[in-house]
């Protein structure tokens, strides 16, 4: 479900950045732009699944900053992205939250990433 301004709707009824947008000025390397927009909302998102989602947004920024081409946030940003590994990726996050005791942040970490790979896979 999306909030009518786009943005992604966490645990609590908060709402989270709009990973849309976020993913865009990821792929134009614009990170002060990326980071600017995670702390504009890290304010606004509370309880842990917030906490999670946001965490997941941020290591991915950090990797782009840090040129870490092994992690797999390099893989949504290709021009045309590896839909096999994303398919894999999603299948097996998916797998992994369909486990019992997984916590709310934990949850909420994955579920940034998953809404992240849905969207690269669909564009």
């Amino acid at each position: 479900m999306t909030a009518p301004n786009g943005a992604q709707p966490t645990a609590g009824g908060q709402v989270g950045p709009d990973v849309g947008l976020f993913l865009s000025l990821l792929r134009k390397r614009d990170l002060k732009q990326a980071r600017t927009l995670l702390e504009d909302r890290a304010q606004m998102v509370a309880g842990e699944f917030g906490r999670g989602f946001l965490c997941a947004l941020e290591g991915m920024v950090s990797a782009v900053e840090g040129g870490q081409t092994f992690s797999p946030i390099w893989k949504l940003l290709e021009n045309e992205p590896d839909r096999e590994f994303l398919s894999r990726l999603e299948e097996d996050i998916r797998d992994h939250l369909s486990k019992p005791f997984v916590s709310d942040r934990e949850r909420g970490y994955f579920t940034a990433w998953l809404s992240l790979i849905r969207l690269a896979k669909s564009s």
